[in-house]
Order: structure tokens, then C-alpha cells, then sequence
């Protein structure tokens, strides 16, 4: 699973710096002039990876919801009936 984890983000990342790259290059000079290079690099090294880390993580969190939700409604509805504490119908 970290396999995946870690191949997943880092081609996230590579294809949103080269998307970036990309960007930078076919942009008139005297558009892109006006913002130093070192913050240009750091949106393209810093921030993509932050970028990548938080949608990789909400899909995997999407993913992870729509696998198991219908167990966890089951164990939910199963837990309550036990308990004596059936909310899901009330009276």
C-alpha cells in the first residue's frame, strides 16, 4: 500500500511541475519577469507537493468512504439495536 502511495504522489507531482514548467515556458518574459525565480521554484518544488499530498489524500479518503460505508452503516444500525438505542426508527 505505501508502494502505491508513494508511486501515485510522485507522478501526481511530476506531471503538475512539468504542467508548470510548461506554463512558465510559453508565457511572454516580461509577464513572467515581475515574480523572483526563487519564488517561482518554490511554487513549483514547495507547493505542488503540498498541493499533491492534500488531493491525493482526499481522494484516497473518498475512496476509503465509499468501500466501507455501507459496513460501518451495518456495524452502526448493529451497535444501536444491541444497545437497546434504536434512533435509526424512532417510534
Amino acid at each position: 500500500m505505501r508502494y502505491l502511495n508513494d508511486y501515485t504522489l510522485t507522478k501526481m507531482q511530476n506531471r503538475m511541475r512539468d504542467h508548470l514548467v510548461e506554463v512558465i515556458f510559453t508565457r511572454r518574459y516580461d509577464a513572467i519577469s515581475k515574480i523572483h525565480s526563487g519564488e517561482v521554484l518554490n511554487y513549483v518544488y514547495g507547493d505542488v507537493g503540498t498541493v499533491t499530498a492534500v488531493l491525493l489524500g482526499g481522494f484516497l479518503l473518498f475512496l476509503f468512504i465509499t468501500v466501507f460505508r455501507d459496513k460501518f452503516k451495518r456495524l452502526h444500525k448493529d451497535m444501536h439495536e444491541e444497545s437497546g438505542d434504536d434512533k435509526t426508527h424512532p417510534s
